[in-house]
């Protein structure tokens, strides 16, 4: 079964406050190029709330985008993913995930799961 790492939801929650704001005003004194600015930042709201940034199971830890395809793919078995300083490490070299916008219980799951190595258990 593959374990999500999702965004922030109040990251999310803002964004579409804010498209939702920019929209109304764009309504209220006529459509404009804010009309589109605001709604594409409510659709980046949406998918911030609802596609996750990480995936990751006993084999393979999955980046994504925001519109949910892997950027990255990281094997347990092959590549040496490690925890070091509190961020995870393959092969030596640092994984960059934006952990600020990230779910962090979510996240600390990740951590243990790498740090306790369960991936070799399974």
């Amino acid at each position: 079964m593959k374990e999500k790492v999702t965004y922030h939801k109040a990251f999310g929650i803002s964004l579409i406050i804010g498209a939702l704001f920019i929209l109304s005003v764009s309504l209220l004194i006529g459509i404009s190029l804010n009309t589109l600015t605001g709604g594409i930042l409510l659709i980046v709201g949406i998918l911030y709330l609802n596609n996750p940034a990480l995936e990751y199971d006993k084999d393979e830890l999955h980046i994504k985008n925001l519109y949910g395809s892997s950027v990255r793919k990281y094997s347990f078995h092959t590549d040496k993913i490690e925890m070091k300083d509190g961020a995870i490490y393959s092969n030596d070299s640092k994984v960059r995930i934006a952990a600020t916008f990230l779910n962090k219980t979510e996240l600390n799951q990740l951590h243990e799961f790498i740090s306790n190595k369960d991936f070799l258990n399974s």
